[in-house]
């Protein structure tokens, strides 16, 4: 929903953003600006995601005039209270480079408006367009104002896709050991005599005194994810654990 603001409202419509933040018009008139609630809410998410400690707009909402007057079409996003250009700074204090900001946002969902290098800035300036109007964009501002340049940033960056581990059904793989703990010691892996009955049956052994091990293409009921501190993914089914993906990020399981 796109909300209206008159020209000195300081009201404090999100966790971290003011109004007045999204009215960055330059034109030298006090009229009223405009913002999308979806967009705040996009950027709270945002700073969340990346662990920032502040996203910062240097351009919101522009009006019609100003919006040409800066090279736009004077019907753009910002004039719709749809978009923002900004920059954030990271835990380290220094500008979280665009890239990662525009990998950030497609790790979000956020399918509509993202410009790398806003303006055509450097990288690691940070600077970057984003915005909500409904259109999918995904443009590099420092090639074209207008034409999209991928349908995915990673692939566009030749960055691989982490994989991303939730609570659901997995089919494995390769032959998974299952664990009472989240350690990689042998001495944690379960007995075949000690599993369910209807775990038995997708054992790689029959054997009672046999360590318990999952055939390869058992789909398994994860309700639990654990990552531990080797970045090791674990999923735990009933009271015992299996490794979903190594530390070195090669999967072992696969969602279904």
């Amino acid at each position: 929903m796109i909300k209206r603001y008159d020209y000195n409202c300081d009201k404090q419509i999100a966790e971290h953003f003011n109004a007045k933040e999204f009215n960055r018009c330059r034109c030298g008139k006090n009229h009223s600006f405009f913002v999308s609630e979806e967009l705040v809410e996009l950027l709270e998410k945002l700073r969340a995601k990346l662990n920032a400690k502040s996203l910062n707009i240097y351009s919101g909402f522009r009006c019609t005039e100003y919006d040409k007057k800066v090279g736009g079409s004077g019907s753009g996003p910002h004039t719709e209270g749809y978009a923002v250009d900004c920059y954030l700074i990271g835990p380290d204090g220094k500008r979280i480079p665009s890239r990662e900001v525009c990998m950030a946002l497609e790790d979000l969902g956020h399918q509509y408006g993202v410009g790398y290098r806003c303006g055509g800035s450097a990288d690691d300036t940070g600077q970057t367009h984003i915005d909500v109007k409904p259109r999918k964009w995904f443009g590099n501002e420092a090639i074209s104002m207008s034409k999209s340049v991928c349908s995915s940033w990673y692939d566009y960056f030749g960055v691989k896709k982490p994989v991303k581990y939730e609570p659901g059904k997995y089919k494995l793989n390769v032959a998974k050991a299952i664990r009472t703990e989240h350690k990689l010691d042998d001495k944690n892996i379960v007995k075949v005599g000690a599993c369910y009955d209807d775990v038995r049956k997708n054992l790689t052994s029959k054997n009672t005194k046999d360590n318990a091990r999952y055939k390869v293409g058992t789909i398994v009921d994860i309700t639990e994810i654990y990552i531990d501190e080797t970045t090791r993914v674990w999923g735990k089914l009933r009271n015992c654990w299996i490794v979903l993906c190594n530390k070195d990020g090669t999967p072992q399981a696969q969602r279904i």
